[in-house]
């Protein structure tokens, strides 16, 4: 039977890459206990997001930039029209497999970007899902036994394994998570675990970690002479 299968309405995630030397890394290291509480923690929840300020990181954040672009570009956006605006960037750095399923619903667009894996870490998954039902299914959890492989098609969820070097822009809004808890992981420590970050306090400890630095991004208008559905620039706003 001759037959055509038409794909409709995907989900693009982009996936660029920029390797740190160890002068970055030890830069990004720094920066990690220089932005961090007196227990070694450091994350956006704990008040610690504004590493694209740090003038150190100028290059790379401007080359996430650059790969939200392309991302754009892949959407057919106009990009002379628009203006990029990094709104709060953290660190997310780890040594198990397992961090909750959340979003960052308050921005357009996120980005991960990891400078650093340590050997041995490189195999910690990066997990999307679609909280829907597969558009595919007749109704819910047809899909969910019989079929006889998981795919983009029949499935709610895509799984990446980051790379040192590895860039990921996403839609914001779209629902993630790090792997599966590791097997070692009790039960009753998986909702501490969820809401809490791990302690690094020194550079060797750093160094044996999955470094991953998270931001999260507005695109505006670039001028005010035709509206095309987007925020005004952010030098019109003004605040209460």
């Amino acid at each position: 039977m001759q037959t055509e299968k038409n794909l409709i309405f995907p989900t693009l995630i982009t996936r660029g890459n920029l390797i740190a030397d160890q002068t970055e890394k030890n830069n990004w290291f720094s920066a990690y206990l220089e932005y961090s509480n007196s227990e070694g923690q450091s994350m956006d929840f704990l008040g610690f997001n504004l590493v694209h300020r740090d003038m150190r990181f100028f290059k790379a954040f401007s080359y996430i930039a650059d790969v939200l672009r392309d991302h754009l570009l892949s959407l057919s956006v106009d990009t002379n029209k628009i203006s990029i605006y990094i709104t709060k960037a953290w660190f997310n750095v780890s040594t198990f497999n397992y961090q909750h399923l959340h979003d960052h619903a308050d921005a357009h667009f996120s980005m991960t970007y990891y400078p650093h894996i340590a050997e041995g870490l490189d195999q910690k998954e990066l997990i999307f899902h679609d909280i829907n039902e597969s558009r595919n299914s007749p109704y819910k959890g047809f899909l969910e036994n019989i079929v006889t492989e998981d795919t983009d098609i029949n499935g709610c969820e895509h799984i990446f394994n980051p790379k040192e070097g590895d860039i990921f822009v996403f839609p914001a809004c779209l629902s993630h998570e790090v792997g599966y808890p590791d097997d070692d992981i009790l039960d009753n420590e998986l909702d501490t675990l969820q809401w809490s970050a791990q302690k690094f306090k020194t550079y060797e400890q750093l160094q044996h970690s999955r470094f991953c630095v998270g931001c999260d991004a507005i695109i505006t208008r670039r001028d005010t002479e035709s509206y095309e559905n987007l925020l005004l620039p952010v030098d019109m706003w003004k605040q209460y």
